[in-house]
Formats: structure tokens, sequence, C-alpha cells
């Protein structure tokens, strides 16, 4: 707050306090590294995620777009399907629908909240399909929620590895200690 002297006048800073004592799980000392490290990973830091999943960033350019190629080290035989998603961001809906119901650029526009005769008007030309189903407009990103520790061997990241250790995941949040994974 600013009347503490926490968040600067201009708002430009913010001055965390590290209290002492505090440790991990493991008794080592939380350290400003720790939490440098945390805002790193939340911030510029994690445009190339290393991960498990079909598809891996091969270049990430925010508010524009994030093209990923087939994982080859992927779990599943002959999966994905596809070597290469291309996510195109930023920009407006109609600016989206456009690129797939006009000029073909891209094969799926999502959230497409335009007048629906302007989209009608952009499907005549017969390049895409509007496509329109009732959901819930709930938008979300699932997480992997089981304890993803190497020791665990082929159980990592699986509900027989059961939940991660309670500091892994502080309220819920991104991980505040690189995990061994």
């Amino acid at each position: 707050m600013v009347e503490n002297g926490g968040v600067a006048a201009d708002l430009t800073s913010i001055t965390w306090t590290l209290s002492d004592g505090i440790t991990w799980s493991d008794g080592s000392a939380l350290t400003l590294a720790d939490v440098v490290f945390t805002w790193q990973y939340c911030t510029e830091a994690n445009f190339e995620p290393i991960c498990t999943a079909p598809f891996v960033v091969t270049e990430f350019r925010p508010n524009d777009v994030i093209t990923m190629a087939a994982n080859e080290n992927y779990r599943v035989p002959d999966q994905p399907a596809f070597a290469a998603v291309v996510f195109k961001g930023g920009g407006d809906a109609a600016s989206a629908a456009r690129s797939v119901l006009e000029t073909g650029e891209f094969d799926y526009a999502w959230n497409l909240q335009i007048d629906p005769t302007i989209l009608a008007e952009m499907e005549s030309n017969g390049i895409g399909t509007v496509v329109t189903a009732f959901g819930t407009s709930v938008e979300r990103l699932m997480l992997n929620q089981f304890d993803p520790a190497a020791s665990l061997g082929d159980a990592r990241s699986t509900e027989e590895a059961g939940p991660p250790p309670p500091d892994l995941f502080p309220r819920g949040g991104w991980p505040a200690k690189k995990p061994d994974f």
C-alpha cells in the first residue's frame, strides 16, 4: 500500500520485505533469489516452457502468435496427429473471423462475439464454416494437480502420486520454488 511505503507514490515500484526464518519444506531458507526466480518464471522467462504435452512451444510472440511443434518425445505412440499448431492472437474478433472465413490464413477462430449477420456474410465466401454451439462462457486452463516429483518415477504427475507438497503451489498459484521436474 502507498500508505505503508510498500508501493511507491508514483505507482512504479513495490517493495516487499522477506520475513526472517521462513523455510521451504526441505528446510532450506526462502531467499531473495527464490522470489526473483518466481517472478521471472511468471513473467518474461516462461516463453519456452518444458513440458510433457503433445506439442512444444517453438515461438512465442506476445499478443501475436504461438507456434508449437509436435513433441518427438510424446508418450503416446503416433501422436499428436499434427506436425505443428499455430495459435494466432491479438487483434479483434472480426479480424480473427476474417482470417478463417475470408482469407483462409487460419483454420480456426474462437470466441467470435460479433454480429451474426457479419459472420454470415463472411461465411458466404465459401472458405470456412461458422459453427455455433452453446457454452457456459467459462474459460479455463486445467493444470495437472498431482505430485510432479521425479523421485516418484512412472507414478509422477498421476493420481497414484497423490497431491503435490503444499509448498509447491502456495495458495494455488505457480510454483514458488523450482520443482525437481
